[in-house]
């Protein structure tokens, strides 16, 4: 639901403190006379390495104790409702002017009071993404449609196939799997290229070192760029978010193929060439927030811990994986192990799509949800408002 929203801002901010680096190095280079000299990239490094320095302090001040957990967010939520429907009980009761219409309105206001703080609760659990824990905790144990149940309440065969394996994945742990999947082949296929970008652009295209900089300046503004949009795309669009990173890893992958043609077949200019880079690395990296929300959606909150630390592998398979791309280099050059990251992140769009249908379809029925929820609301607070209005003209008369 709502969660990809927050994932893409703080993918974005992520990626606009990313720059920092870039921009001094570009700055330094350029005071030291813009060549690539051992000396100078030594310096540089030792810049950055004390940049490093206030950020690590500060995370000696950060503790867990100080986090709002959901219980004090929603007892915030309730608080205020009930503050607000205490103001507008006192507002009724001065404009009150017979004990009837006191009773009237104290009783109302309390019926009022209820339906606001629960209107809030589900709006709450909604943006928190609760329902579809809720979904995933309780399986089809939840009857959805009299056809599931016998006349004893018990379900029928269709409930229980819902819950047998998929092959051999459970069907409700479909969903995170193949998107852990998809996510860890496209950082195999990342780590195998990414630590050899500054090679090809030194050694095959001959670019200055204000030149590279520039290049990893521009890459993560054109990535916070894309991430809005596809963040957007995703919800008001309606293509769901799995349809909407897989067409724009294709695109990265097209970019991908075009810039090796350029460079091998068509001869392009340098800057043509640095712009396909430019235009791959941004499509390529502007997923990471839409397919993190679908995971974090589709598993318990208990589990979610577990599901995370596939960050963790998917840096230490950088790590494996840039060291396969380096054989790869040595073998048959750094054309060749481009060729392989493409096919590899091709590979990794394969779940994405078959997740594609499904991801819509909850989509819609999210929105249905909070559409319905809000117009549900609305129609307890007019026929309170008319149900008010005809007690109190009835007991004036």
């Amino acid at each position: 639901g709502d969660r990809s929203y927050y994932f893409t801002r703080r993918s974005i901010l992520i990626k606009l403190a990313n720059t920092t680096g870039p921009l001094t190095a570009l700055v330094l280079f350029a005071m030291w006379g813009d060549e690539w000299t051992l000396q100078d990239c030594a310096h540089v490094m030792m810049v950055g390495q004390c940049m490093i320095v206030p950020s690590t302090i500060l995370l000696c001040f950060l503790s867990d104790d100080h986090i709002a957990t959901e219980p004090i967010i929603e007892a915030l939520m309730l608080e205020d409702t009930e503050q607000q429907s205490d103001d507008e009980e006192e507002q009724w009761i001065e404009e009150s002017n017979t004990p009837t219409n006191l009773r009237t309105r104290d009783s109302t206001s309390l019926f009022v009071s209820n339906n606001l703080a629960k209107t809030n609760r589900n709006t709450a659990l909604r943006r928190q993404g609760r329902g579809n824990e809720e979904a995933i905790e309780q399986g089809s144990s939840t009857p959805s449609s009299p056809q599931n149940h016998d006349r004893g309440g018990n379900q029928n065969t269709a409930t229980e196939f819902d819950q047998r394996l998929v092959g051999c994945i459970p069907s409700h742990r479909t969903v995170p799997i193949l998107v852990a999947m998809s996510d860890v082949c496209s950082g195999l296929g990342a780590g195998m290229s990414s630590r050899y970008f500054p090679i090809f652009f030194v050694e095959n295209l001959n670019l200055s070192p204000v030149m590279v900089q520039l290049l990893y300046i521009v890459s993560p503004l054109c990535q916070a760029v894309l991430m809005h949009q596809g963040q957007q795309l995703s919800k008001a669009g309606g293509w769901g978010r799995c349809r909407v990173a897989a067409t724009l890893r294709w695109f990265g992958i097209m970019c991908m193929i075009l810039m090796i043609l350029s460079y091998t077949t068509f001869g392009m200019p340098v800057w043509v060439i640095a712009m396909l880079y430019i235009l791959r690395t941004s499509f390529m990296n502007s997923t990471q927030a839409l397919t993190k929300s679908v995971l974090m959606d589709n598993v318990p909150k208990r589990e979610r811990g577990k599901w995370s630390a596939l960050e963790s592998v998917n840096m230490f398979s950088w790590s494996g994986s840039a060291a396969l791309g380096g054989i790869l280099v040595g073998y048959e050059g750094i054309i060749f192990n481009f060729c392989i990251t493409t096919c590899i992140q091709l590979m990794a769009t394969i779940p994405l799509v078959l997740l594609s249908q499904k991801d819509q379809e909850q989509e819609g029925t999210i929105a249905i949800r909070g559409g319905a929820n809000n117009n549900g609301a609305a129609t307890t607070m007019s026929q309170t408002v008319t149900a008010t209005t005809v007690s109190v003209d009835r007991s004036e008369t």
